[in-house]
């Protein structure tokens, strides 16, 4: 029987010696490492770019706080794409991304509830025949 994960299972999986545990289970040791650390990955940086604005629009934010993001350092891969365009070639290249996407916007409205109609509380849902 092979599991959804077998796929990505190596060779060496399969001489692992005891169960697996949860990290969140595993007791803490001095020398484990938790510190994140962020690698390159080779890739194109105006499709990086493209999904990083995408993904903030589709959060609602707007041009000028993407921008914003973009030149602060503590972002660190937005920031270096920020850098390696140029504050004019990445303003041209989001305009181009927020043309094509547009930017998510969601406004929620409550109604009161009128006195107007005579409508239950609680309305009876069924699926299928009724019973009579």
């Amino acid at each position: 029987m092979t599991r959804p994960d077998d796929q990505f299972r190596g060779a060496d999986d399969a001489a692992q010696v005891g169960p697996k545990t949860h990290p969140a289970d595993r007791e803490w040791m001095p020398d484990d490492p938790i510190d994140m650390h962020a690698v390159e990955l080779p890739g194109d940086p105006e499709v990086m770019l493209a999904l990083m604005v995408e993904e903030y629009l589709r959060l609602g934010f707007d041009t000028n706080a993407i921008l914003s993001l973009a030149q602060d350092p503590n972002y660190r891969a937005f920031h270096e794409l920020y850098v390696a365009f140029g504050a004019e070639g990445f303003s041209e290249r989001m305009m181009g991304i927020v043309e094509r996407t547009g930017v998510m916007r969601f406004a929620a409205t409550e109604h009161p509830v009128s006195d107007c109609c005579d409508v239950p509380e609680v309305i009876p849902l069924t699926v299928g025949k009724e019973k009579q």
